[in-house]
């Protein structure tokens, strides 16, 4: 018992050792958000939109023309800061901007770390490598709302391990993280089409319990999830757009064959961008512009990466083994990355640098956790 007590103390002491390095990184990576004052491309488009219009009901329309009621609803709450604030609520914007991305990247950590509980490995590095990515290079050019979008379909992931990784089931955590599930994809339908990391995120929790019908359960478990989040989703497809916006986010062409290879072509460059391209162009960058503060902070967030992933490799002692089990995670996240890409490259365009690094938003983690089985192979 004493044993018990002991290892649940060092446990739990090592993941705010490992809360507080990720803090630490996301600082080093993008803490010089914190001292921009601005706001960019689309919520900057949005802004105008806010303050040219009379009212609520002027400033919801095209997000009720786009069937983004939800988006818009908290978009003009949020711009109501200016109000108070003026001119300094858009650096206000960009420290919420800045706290939610610390707050996902943590969520992600904390999602694997309760997944895996006797191991760090994973969670360590995947949390470390979510906070120092450079896939979505300029992080302030995304929008707010996404980000809060994002930590609620997190918190739903959290909320389902806790739920179902337990001696008793937790009806509340999973009814909550049902609730949140459907508020993220209101919000931004894409959620959708990574919601295939859910059923077999359960599966490796109910594969270590006792042997009954895995997959029968894992459906039961999982069928509220994508009955809802579908049922939002062909809302939104099939609910008549109006105004100077409809279509805009809707597939164009997808079904001739000049689109297909449009799409093919999209997932080619993207996935380029993805493993290579960005990393070559942020290195290239910061050589050429001789940007030494990025230098020296990137050799600091390798360095603190480096610890995190060695600590991890002395706690688990059966790192091999635990490299092969978790083989089919990896599969599932090239699956989950293709899938995240997938209604960009069908309704917008390519990853890419700058601007269009935004594009890699839900495709950040899903990429990661391929790395890592890229680095640990």
């Amino acid at each position: 018992m004493r044993y018990l007590r002991d290892w649940s103390l060092n446990r739990y002491s090592d993941s705010y050792w490992i809360v507080f390095f990720l803090i630490i990184l996301s600082f080093a990576s993008w803490g010089r958000l914190l001292f921009l004052e601005g706001i960019w491309v689309d919520d900057w488009a949005w802004v105008w939109q806010y303050f040219r219009t009379d009212s609520y009901s002027q400033f919801i329309y095209p997000y009720q023309s786009l069937g983004h009621t939800l988006e818009g609803y908290i978009t003009y709450h949020l711009f109501n800061l200016f109000q108070y604030f003026k001119e300094d609520t858009t650096w206000i914007f960009n420290i919420l901007s800045f706290i939610f991305f610390t707050l996902n990247g943590l969520l992600i950590f904390l999602i694997f770390k309760n997944i895996m509980r006797h191991k760090t490995m994973l969670p360590h590095t995947i949390g470390a490598l979510y906070m120092v990515s450079p896939l979505v290079n300029i992080l302030c050019i995304v929008q707010i709302n996404r980000t809060i979008f994002l930590f609620a379909f997190l918190m739903s992931f959290l909320l389902t391990v806790k739920s179902i990784n337990s001696r008793r089931f937790k009806v509340f955590y999973y009814i909550v993280s049902i609730i949140l599930s459907a508020f993220a994809i209101t919000g931004l339908e894409s959620f959708i089409f990574i919601e295939i990391f859910r059923p077999v995120m359960i599966y490796y929790i109910i594969s270590k319990k006792a042997d009954f019908n895995k997959i029968k359960t894992v459906l039961l478990y999982w069928s509220p999830y994508i009955l809802i989040g579908t049922g939002i989703l062909l809302y939104t497809m099939l609910k008549p757009q109006f105004g100077p916006s409809q279509l805009i986010y809707h597939p164009k062409g997808m079904f001739t064959l000049s689109g297909l290879f449009l799409i093919i072509n999209r997932y080619v460059n993207s996935i380029y961008m993805l493993f290579i391209g960005i990393y070559k162009h942020n290195i290239l960058l910061t050589v050429l512009k001789g940007d030494r503060l990025t230098l020296v902070l990137s050799i600091f967030a390798s360095f603190t990466t480096s610890l995190l992933l060695l600590k991890s490799q002395v706690n688990d002692k059966d790192s091999d083994s635990i490299i092969i089990e978790i083989k089919w995670i990896m599969i599932f996240g090239l699956i989950l990355t293709l899938a995240a890409i997938f209604p960009y490259a069908v309704t917008r365009d390519s990853i890419g640098n700058s601007i269009q690094s935004r594009h890699a938003f839900l495709a950040n983690m899903w990429c990661l956790i391929r790395i890592f089985k890229i680095k640990m192979s």
